[in-house]
């Protein structure tokens, strides 16, 4: 392990380091973190307890992050106030996530410096290689904006995002009204159903969130959510999400026992301890049948930390939620994994079903997909049906479920009635 055990700051000697890592990681196919982590309030510690114990209590911080450490990290001090972590060998950003949580754990308890109780406070910006840049200069300068955003906003750890503009305007402006919108009830929420192949009844609804900011307009789902990730957000914005999409269809869930809605949600919220028991609470609070919730993952989410996610889908499935991995095929699931997790259905993504018959090989894909769920008892849904062509083709191959244009776009929910009504004739 590489340990800058001096505490005097040296920028230089990170960006060398940063480059002899940020290689490494390039032959080994890996992804390292860069985390810059600043000390708050460090000019009221001086004034009030004098600089000798200001100057013991940063050997203490270097001390408690350098023991967050693994062999082949390294930290360093590089500002009056703050320090930088490069973390190697990751396999997910999701690793990145979790590091940053345990730096922000040793603000939990007070410091104890010649005898006086300090509490502290941290802010952390994180930069991820290869995602966020290729080259350790623009790593530094992201993980560096990152700090500054979590300091102005208040936020424990922020993350780097490619939607951040050059200044951060945009992304600052986003991400106020992102945390007013998910506060206030402003996401608005689409449903789109889904049908039994097998008799063409009704199997239940996908609820979509989009969100309409009052300066920038519509914005594409996937950024508001890498922009919910990236703050701290996303946790809030899915309890949310499930809250109002229970609460809207808590009649037609009760009437109809075989109905059931499914929402995507984040791999990062998976490494939260209390999720599994916020959503819970969630449910009873607006009786729901737990089966009636499906919550949809993709696989490369789940393979970013197998561990964590089989931990916490874990604990949902046995409450009763179902899982679904979502776009399967598109990622890199090991069949290993697939034994193991806690899933019941597999969807299969639409890249592979648009064109089925017209592409030999994405027809073999989609039947292969369907018998291997099958295999492992898991239901199948196919997603992406816009002719009566595909969707004959997907009950003649056996798939259980099937959503898409042609059986219905995404709607509002004062629209689902009528539309369940006129299925039905």
């Amino acid at each position: 392990m590489n340990i800058e055990t001096s505490l005097i700051p040296d920028r230089r000697r990170l960006l060398s380091e940063l480059n002899r890592k940020i290689h490494s990681a390039q032959k080994n196919n890996t992804l390292l973190a860069l985390i810059i982590v600043h000390l708050k309030h460090l000019r009221e510690i001086n004034n009030e307890f004098g600089y000798e114990i200001a100057d013991k209590l940063l050997q203490e911080l270097f001390n408690r992050l350098e023991s967050l450490l693994q062999p082949g990290d390294f930290i360093v001090r590089i500002g009056d106030n703050e320090f930088a972590l490069v973390l190697s060998n990751l396999n997910g950003i999701g690793q990145g996530i979790i590091a940053a949580n345990r730096i922000l754990g040793l603000c939990d308890n007070p410091m104890e410096i010649s005898g006086q109780l300090i509490k502290i406070k941290l802010a952390a910006g994180v930069s991820i290689y290869p995602d966020h840049a290729l080259d350790s200069e623009v790593l530094f300068k992201h993980a560096d904006t990152a700090v500054t955003y979590a300091r102005r906003n208040q936020d424990g750890y922020m993350i780097y995002s490619d939607i951040h503009d050059h200044d951060g305007t945009t992304t600052y402006v986003m991400r106020t009204e992102l945390e007013e919108a998910t506060i206030n009830d402003k996401l608005e929420f689409f449903y789109q159903p889904k049908i039994h192949l097998k008799d063409r009844t009704i199997a239940g609804f996908e609820v979509l969130a989009r969100w309409t900011s009052n300066s920038l307009g519509e914005v594409k789902p996937d950024t508001f959510i890498n922009l919910a990730e990236a703050t701290g957000l996303i946790a809030p914005l899915t309890v949310k999400a499930i809250t109002i999409a229970l609460r809207q269809c808590k009649d037609l869930l009760a009437i109809n026992s075989n109905y059931s809605i499914a929402l995507n949600i984040s791999a990062q919220i998976l490494n939260d301890p209390d999720i599994a028991s916020l959503i819970m609470n969630t449910i009873s609070i607006w009786c729901t049948n737990p089966s009636q919730l499906i919550l949809e993952i993709t696989e490369g989410a789940i393979m970013s930390n197998p561990e964590a996610s089989l931990n916490s889908l874990g604990q949902l499935h046995n409450s009763g939620i179902k899982i679904s991995i979502d776009d399967f095929g598109t990622g890199y699931s090991s069949l290993s994994y697939l034994k193991k997790l806690p899933v019941d259905e597999i969807k299969i993504d639409k890249s592979f079903v648009l064109n089925m018959n017209e592409d030999k090989g994405n027809a073999n894909i989609v039947k292969s997909v369907i018998d291997l769920a099958h295999n492992f008892n898991l239901n199948t849904v196919a997603e992406g049906v816009e002719n009566e062509e595909i969707l004959n083709e997907l009950e003649r191959m056996g798939c259980d479920v099937a959503q898409g244009f042609y059986i219905a776009r995404p709607m509002p929910h004062d629209e689902l009635n009528p539309w369940i009504m006129n299925w039905g004739n």
